[in-house]
């Protein structure tokens, strides 16, 4: 019978079920692994120092230059604060020249649209009722008619080279029309004056006439302008006071379109 040995340290022995055994290598450690933590902590430790030192240094050889950077923007302050001061005070003239501009311009508009909204000096006035129809009627004082008793068919607003109807005219008026008359020897480029206004308007009536005291006459309802010239400012005048205006238009905003028959 053989004797039994011990086994040195290193010698794998058999335990338990065949095939399985316990190898044990080098001297025990009941740790495994903690000394090579601690390793990698310390290294960490290290490089964060290191990084650390670095940007210490960068800020360190950046600081004369922050010093001088900053010096040089509070030196700017006084002559920033300067140049603002002027920016204001330029932009505060500006807009004063504006307002003042703007104030003038006003006043000349308002009193550009107060004279042509004053009736023309030389408007005549009548008292003629409205609503007096009778086709037969040729009796009217004024030369042209300037109101009452009148046809019931309206004359159709424009320009006509040939003479309308009195009656028809008349009833124009009743429903804001301006008649603008003139007579036959008046010039062409007056006529062509008063073609574009018509063209150019509602509510206006163009016509000639014989029998009237002047070259051009404007009539509305109860109101009429003796005028020389179609160009004159106060024809503008009569025609933005006078036509379709509700104040002195009887059947204010009824049509202007009518008849077209001419009787000449």
């Amino acid at each position: 019978m053989a004797n039994p040995t011990t086994p040195s340290k290193g010698t794998p022995t058999a335990s338990g079920a065949a095939g399985k055994t316990d190898v044990k290598s080098g001297p025990y450690d009941p740790k495994p692994g903690a000394a090579i933590k601690g390793g990698t902590g310390r290294t960490e430790s290290a490089a964060s120092a290191a990084s650390a030192a670095a940007e210490a240094q960068r800020r360190k050889e950046r600081r004369p230059e922050l010093i001088k950077k900053r010096r040089e923007e509070l030196r700017r302050i006084p002559e920033k604060r300067k140049k603002e001061q002027l920016y204001a005070r330029v932009g505060f003239a500006v807009v004063g020249v504006l307002v003042v501009a703007l104030i003038g311009y006003g006043i000349q508009q308002w009193l550009h649209n107060r004279d042509l909204n004053k009736i023309p000096t030389g408007t005549v006035s009548y008292e003629y009722q409205s609503g007096q129809h009778d086709d037969t009627f040729d009796a009217w004082t004024e030369s042209p008619p300037v109101g009452g008793t009148h046809n019931n068919v309206w004359q159709t607003c424009g320009y006509y080279s040939a003479p309308i109807g009195k009656g028809n005219a008349v009833h124009s008026l009743e429903h804001g029309a301006v008649w603008i008359t003139y007579r036959p020897d008046v010039p062409q480029d007056q006529l062509d004056e008063l073609k574009a206004i018509a063209d150019d308007q509602s509510y206006i009536l163009v016509s000639p006439y014989q029998d009237q005291a002047s070259p051009i006459v404007a009539t509305a309802w109860n109101h009429q302008l003796q005028l020389q010239s179609a160009d004159s400012k106060d024809l503008d005048r009569f025609i933005r006071v006078f036509k379709n205006n509700r104040k002195y238009t009887p059947e204010y905003g009824a049509s202007c379109v009518g008849t077209n028959a001419t009787v000449g």
